[in-house]
């Protein structure tokens, strides 16, 4: 009895140790789905990111920094190849490619977006391909769909903007990265001893591979990502760790990843020539400086709720709290997770593992690890590296390490992978409740916009403008999304026959020279400094409107509202998402004010 006992219990663990090395292993397969029906599974996830990227691409107005692409994209092409190295400027390989884009796809919304909308699922194609390189199958899957339903990315992938172009280039990087690491063939014996916890490997020098093509994929994406957002140079570090982490094999790539080093710093050279010097300086960029604690969870928040502030109905207290904690839990249990497996081979006996010749069934615990140590350190270095230059020269944004969200719905992955080999049913409601967690926040932010609607602004003063009104913007950039939307919606009003060289946009004819400039008042600016600015400008016309967008970083105070509503007459005003337009005319009242000015010429026509 006792010996059925013992054999029960030693076969037993021989289960548990066998799902246990099974559980990262790169072949296997989504239990109780057929091989033929799993194989669409990638497909499918695909598919949903187009969709849930799709549904909602033209639902809310450019923005100022989505106009800013059509302005840079067709500006002087001269001065866009300037920009390749000018001081401070962002993304002009991007600009370039969207000048080529929009002259074949045209210039409106749509197209603005769907550039990105395609960047974004390439991205999520990429992740899978990535993860499934580094932890096997079943972890791609569920990183993909993390990362396909992450209202962070479907956000960014419905804006005219580089943040799914970059963080496609550097995936793709990363990918290029594994693949030239392991090229060695696996065929190749390897001498293993183990000592304590770990295992050593030697192999002679004389096995080194020759150059392979997915180091020129490395280095090419590397390189056009420079240009395609000024912080991908801190890409560099992260692949390093990547690099050192898989010392087992890279170490016999030591050839080409000097190459790449040295390929990789050459397109770098231009834009360090002032990166450095402004590192070094200390300039005011105009961000604001935040604490690390501060960063840590603004990046938290945006990766797991994505944009928008809104609870979903009936959400608990601390729900926010709540569902970072779950996401960066499952987060610290994949890599927790590949630390455990690391090991000992399943059945293997002392004799055994100092004679045996590693293969892929032997190194795959390891690697794991290496492998998610490397994907966490691409999930904390760019953040703390933004953190030591902004202490100089503060640049951070959340969208400017977006290009690390992808690892923390791989380490995600890994974390619930190794949840449903350990305890399936617990691992199963995790899934469902964190799949609800994005899903509502994808929802929120098309139900609730957040953009302001400066496109529904520019329609309603198109249907009530006349030939000779001036206009006022509060803030004065908010004159350029105007411009550009101005025509859509005056079709019968006469547009400049070219984009004009100087902001690379085509408007109304005439219409800039009917914009007046807003007095800043936020640096102390009393009502007497208002009245002398705004007074003159009065009777260039008998109708201004003033269109208020983010009015506070120009004019906190309202000055400038208050002054129009004391000294004119209120025609009409809207209030729109995010916009106030108000028309003032003069009146009898507001003619006195200059002497040379009777009240029949001042008072407006009826």
């Amino acid at each position: 009895m006792k010996t059925q006992k013992r054999h029960g219990r030693q076969a037993r663990n021989t289960i548990q140790d066998e799902r246990h090395a099974n559980a990262w292993q790169p072949d296997e397969r989504i239990p109780r789905l057929t091989s033929h029906l799993s194989q669409y599974i990638p497909h499918t996830l695909a598919l949903l990111a187009f969709l849930l990227r799709a549904l909602n691409i033209t639902g809310e107005s450019l923005w100022r920094d989505e106009i800013d692409t059509v302005r840079f994209s067709f500006t002087a092409l001269s001065e866009m190849l300037g920009n390749l190295a000018r001081n401070g400027f962002n993304g002009p390989l991007y600009h370039l490619l969207m000048r080529a884009w929009l002259s074949l796809a045209g210039v409106n919304d749509f197209a603005l977006r769907y550039f990105s909308l395609l960047c974004g699922v390439a991205e999520i194609v990429l992740v899978f391909a990535l993860a499934r390189r580094l932890f096997g199958r079943r972890t791609a899957l569920l990183a993909t769909w993390f990362a396909a339903i992450a209202p962070v990315l479907i956000w960014y992938s419905g804006e005219g903007k580089m943040y799914t172009l970059q963080p496609a280039l550097i995936v793709l990087a990363l990918y290029a990265l594994r693949r030239a690491v392991e090229s060695r063939p696996w065929r190749l014996k390897i001498a293993a001893l183990r000592t304590g916890r770990y295992w050593r490997f030697s192999a002679p020098i004389s096995n080194l591979q020759s150059l392979n093509p997915w180091w020129a994929v490395f280095i090419v994406a590397v390189s056009l990502g420079y240009y395609v957002h000024l912080l991908t140079p801190l890409f560099l570090a992260v692949a390093a760790a990547f690099f050192l982490l898989w010392w087992l094999q890279s170490r016999y790539h030591i050839k080409g990843a000097l190459l790449a080093v040295v390929l990789c710093t050459l397109p770098y050279v231009p834009m360090a020539v002032w990166q450095l010097p402004t590192f070094l300086a200390g300039t005011n960029t105009g961000h604001t400086f935040y604490p690390l604690s501060v960063t840590l969870f603004s990046l938290l928040y945006n990766w797991s709720l994505g944009l928008s502030e809104q609870l979903p109905p009936g959400a608990p207290a601390g729900y926010t709290w709540l569902a970072i904690l779950a996401f960066a839990g499952i987060a610290v249990i994949g890599l927790a997770g590949s630390a455990v497996t690391l090991g000992a081979p399943a059945n293997s006996t002392p004799h055994s593992r100092q004679n045996a010749v590693v293969t892929k069934e032997h190194i795959a615990p390891m690697h794991a690890f290496s492998s998610a140590v490397g994907v966490f350190m691409w999930l904390m270095l760019p953040m703390c590296l933004v953190f030591v230059i902004s202490t100089r020269a503060p640049v951070f944004e959340p969208r400017y390490v977006l290009w690390s969200a992808p690892a923390l719905y791989i380490l995600m992955g890994a974390g619930l992978a190794w949840l449903l080999t350990h305890v399936s049913a617990f691992a199963r409601v995790l899934f469902v409740l964190v799949s609800m967690v994005s899903l509502w926040g994808t929802a929120a932010q098309m139900l609730y916009p957040i953009r302001p609607d400066v496109s529904g602004a520019a329609r309603y003063v198109a249907a009530h403008m006349q030939p000779d009104d001036l206009f006022m913007f509060q803030i004065p950039y908010t004159r350029y999304g105007f411009e550009y939307y101005l025509p859509m919606y005056a079709p019968a009003l006469p547009v400049d026959p070219e984009p004009r060289p100087d902001d690379g946009l085509r408007t109304l004819q005439g219409l800039r020279e009917r914009i007046v400039d807003a007095p800043y008042t936020n640096h102390g600016a009393t009502t007497d400094d208002v009245n002398s600015q705004l007074l003159p400008m009065m009777f260039r016309q008998q109708r201004i409107w003033l269109v208020e967008v983010e009015a506070s970083m120009w004019d906190e105070r309202d000055l400038v509202r208050a002054w129009y509503d004391e000294n004119m007459q209120q025609v009409e005003r809207r209030e729109l998402r995010g916009v106030t337009v108000t028309l003032y005319e003069i009146t009898w009242k507001t003619s006195c004010f200059l002497p040379h000015v009777s009240v029949g010429e001042a008072t407006p026509e009826r």
